[in-house]
């Protein structure tokens, strides 16, 4: 739910192996037996969810980060939303919102900020300002300078608490034989 969508995903929509004497419809059950199980889902369920019907040789590719859908392959993709269903052909783009109450989950508070930051980033579709923000940001080498400093003149609480200020900004810092490493979180 993080996504904000409830889907019941469906493939072999149209599948058509038992030919004119069996319906193999909706993944081998058949159109009757598939709206027969429909009708058994709470009313909760049926309001809330959305059932996405998916041919064969077919894919719904889902694009989070851009908000769009689209729909590769020989077939089509069914969108079933309370009762009302929509029919989208191969090569077709949709909103993410065809699926649902679609949002991005919040990242903000869970991740370290520099992490969030290189996602958000990323999802902006901004590869060389992603690149520069890998590069820890002066505060942070000031933090690794005075770490540094403090482990030189043996104050290991200090340093310590230097390590978690350097990891709350969002970095993991490691020391080798060469000097401390930094990679961010």
């Amino acid at each position: 739910d993080d996504y904000g969508l409830s889907l019941i995903l469906i493939p072999h929509w149209n599948n058509s192996d038992g030919g004119d004497a069996l319906d193999t419809s909706r993944c081998y059950m058949g159109e009757k037996r598939y709206n027969a199980l429909c009708e058994l889902l709470p009313p909760d369920v049926q309001r809330a969810s959305t059932i996405v019907g998916i041919d064969e040789n077919t894919a719904l590719v889902i694009d989070p980060a851009a908000a769009t859908c689209w729909v590769l392959g020989q077939g089509r993709v069914s969108i079933t939303r309370a009762g009302q269903e929509e029919i989208y052909g191969s090569d077709a783009t949709l909103p993410m919102g065809a699926l649902g109450a679609f949002r991005l989950p919040s990242l903000g508070g869970v991740l370290p900020p520099t992490l969030y930051q290189n996602i958000a980033q990323q999802q902006n579709g901004q590869p060389e300002e992603l690149a520069q923000a890998m590069d820890p940001p002066p505060a942070v080498m000031a933090l690794v300078q005075q770490r540094m400093e403090a482990r030189a003149n043996k104050q290991w609480d200090l340093a310590d608490d230097l390590r978690d200020a350097i990891a709350a900004a969002g970095w993991q810092l490691m020391d080798t034989p060469d000097g401390p490493n930094l990679e961010p979180l």
